[in-house]
């Protein structure tokens, strides 16, 4: 199924450079109902800059002021030093 729907979806646009002629994005598909369920504990991983704890904070903020009623967790894994596989400095 997941390559069905990637096959029908649109890609995003790329900058008009010779560079980036190689590459194919796709669009991120638009969610057609909340992803989040009550209850749920979101982890953020990532490096020293998630570490640093201000995105999980943000999260946690944003979901608790705008959905009080789905009681989501949110925690930080990040790691200094870590990096993400297939990311540019993996």
């Amino acid at each position: 199924m997941f390559s069905l729907f990637r096959d029908r979806q649109e890609l995003e646009a790329i900058p008009d450079d010779a560079y980036f002629a190689k590459f194919k994005p796709w669009r991120a598909p638009h969610p057609s109902q909340l992803l989040l369920e009550k209850g749920d504990r979101l982890a953020v991983c990532g490096d020293s800059i998630t570490e640093q704890k201000m995105y999980s904070r943000f999260m946690e903020t944003y979901l608790t002021v705008c959905a009080p009623e789905l009681e989501v967790t949110v925690r930080q894994y990040g790691w200094g030093g870590e990096v993400a596989p297939g990311s540019s400095r993996a």
